[in-house]
C-alpha cells in the first residue's frame, strides 16, 4: 500500500516509472515463479535497461548475467523487485539498504501478518519496542535467524491511502487491482479490477470508477491527490505481471 500526498509526483517517483536498471531478487529459473516471470514481462515489454537477476544460487538465469546479492552488482540499481517468501524478506532489507537502491517493490504475502511491520512509531522509546516484539515474535517463530535488521523510515502524513494490487484468476488470468487502502478495500470491498496488461482507459476507469474516488479530488480543504501518478503506477505494475 501505499500513501499518495499531493507534493509526491511524478518526478518523485520516476525511479518507478522509468528506471534505468531493474534488479529481481528472487529470480528463479521456473518458468511459473513470479521470479521469472518479471524478467519475461519486462523483456516482453518497453523496457529498454538493465535486467540483473539476483539469486545466490545461480550465475545465469533466462541467459543474463546473475548476481548472488544486491551488494554484488557492480553498476547502479534504480529499481529493485523482491520477489521472495515472507520469511526471506528481513535477509535482504540489509542489502537493499547498502546498496543505495532508490526504489523497491516488495511481492511477498504474510510479511504483516508476521508483525514484520509497525506503524505510527512516535518516538525513539517505540522504535526499541517495535523491535524488541519483531525479535520475539520471529523467535517464537523459529526465525529469529532470518533476521538481520530493520528498515526504519518516516511515516508519511496526509494525502490518501490507496491500494495496488495483482490477483491471478483461473479463467481470465492476471487481473490487476486498485482501491482505496485500508478499511474501504478489506472490509467495504471498494476496489476494481481489470485484466492485465491495463490501457490509459482502464487505468483511468479503474480510478475513477472506485466509490471512494470523492477521497481522491480533495474533500474538506483537502487538495486533490496527483490521479496521473496514480494511473502511470497502475500501467507500470500492469507491465509487471
Amino acid at each position: 500500500m501505499a500513501g499518495l500526498s499531493p507534493v509526491f509526483g511524478i518526478e518523485s517517483l520516476k525511479p518507478f516509472f522509468h528506471p534505468r536498471s531493474v534488479a529481481i531478487v528472487g529470480a528463479s529459473r521456473e518458468r511459473a515463479a513470479i521470479g521469472h516471470r518479471i524478467i519475461e514481462s519486462l523483456r516482453g515489454g518497453e523496457f529498454g535497461g538493465s535486467i540483473l537477476p539476483v539469486n545466490p544460487r545461480a550465475t545465469e538465469i533466462a541467459g543474463l548475467p546473475t548476481f548472488p546479492s544486491l551488494t554484488a552488482i557492480p553498476s547502479p540499481v534504480d529499481l529493485a523487485i523482491i520477489a521472495v517468501p515472507s520469511e526471506c524478506v528481513l535477509s535482504v532489507i540489509g542489502d537493499f539498504a547498502a546498496s543505495h537502491v532508490p526504489a523497491v517493490i516488495l511481492i511477498t504475502a504474510g510479511f504483516a501478518e508476521m508483525g514484520g511491520v509497525r506503524l505510527n512509531l512516535t518516538d525513539e522509546q517505540a522504535v526499541r519496542d517495535a523491535f524488541e516484539a519483531i525479535r520475539t515474535r520471529l523467535a517464537q517463530a523459529n526465525k529469529l535467524e532470518s533476521m538481520e535488521g530493520v528498515l526504519v523510515q518516516p511515516m508519511l502524513s496526509g494525502g490518501v491511502e490507496v491500494m495496488v494490487g495483482m490477483s491471478r484468476d483461473l479463467l481470465f488470468g492476471p487481473l490487476i487491482a486498485f482501491g482505496l487502502g485500508g478499511i474501504h478495500v478489506e472490509i467495504f470491498g471498494d476496489v476494481q479490477f481489470r485484466v492485465a496488461p491495463l490501457t490509459d482507459r482502464d487505468a483511468t476507469e479503474m480510478v475513477r470508477t472506485i466509490k471512494g474516488y470523492r477521497l481522491l479530488t480533495g474533500y474538506r480543504g483537502q487538495p486533490a491527490v496527483d490521479l496521473k501518478a496514480i494511473e502511470e503506477v497502475l500501467l507500470r505494475v500492469s507491465r509487471l505481471v
